[in-house]
């Protein structure tokens, strides 16, 4: 672990992943209108933090979403039934991102991804019931 790491506890790493999260996805959803900035740029913005100063965990997992985007919306949609992926909200899309890279690139355990996404979630959305439908969501595609 760095000396940067011990700044920065998991919970507020796994926030910092969602609001770059976050960030990409808008960028992805306006990516016709506009020229994104590098993902370097996304996770500084969104984090207010130089990536330097970041832990390599944050900067690991935004970078693995985008490298696995395709496969991992590819694997959510299954479990979205009457839904596309693209037409869920930013906050849903994002927590849903972040728990999938991190499970099956990262190994985080399906227990802790699932109260992480759900406090991310009643903390960014208005939504009421978000929460319960990323909940049911998590538990059947985090295996």
């Amino acid at each position: 672990m760095s000396d940067n790491s011990l700044k920065f506890t998991r919970n507020h790493q796994h926030e910092l992943i969602f609001l770059a999260l976050f960030e990409y996805l808008f960028y992805k959803d306006a990516e016709t209108i506009m020229e994104p900035p590098s993902l370097n740029q996304i996770i500084e913005d969104a984090t207010e933090t130089k990536k330097e100063v970041l832990p390599p965990f944050v900067v690991d997992v935004v970078f693995s979403a985008d490298e696995h985007y395709l496969q991992a919306v590819k694997d959510l949609q299954v479990w979205l039934i009457e839904w596309a992926f693209e037409r869920l909200g930013i906050v849903e899309r994002s927590v849903l991102l972040l728990a999938y890279i991190e499970r099956y690139f990262f190994n985080t355990p399906k227990i802790v991804l699932i109260n992480v996404c759900i406090k991310l979630t009643i903390k960014y959305t208005t939504e009421e019931r978000a929460s319960s439908f990323i909940n049911g969501i998590l538990e059947n595609v985090l295996q």
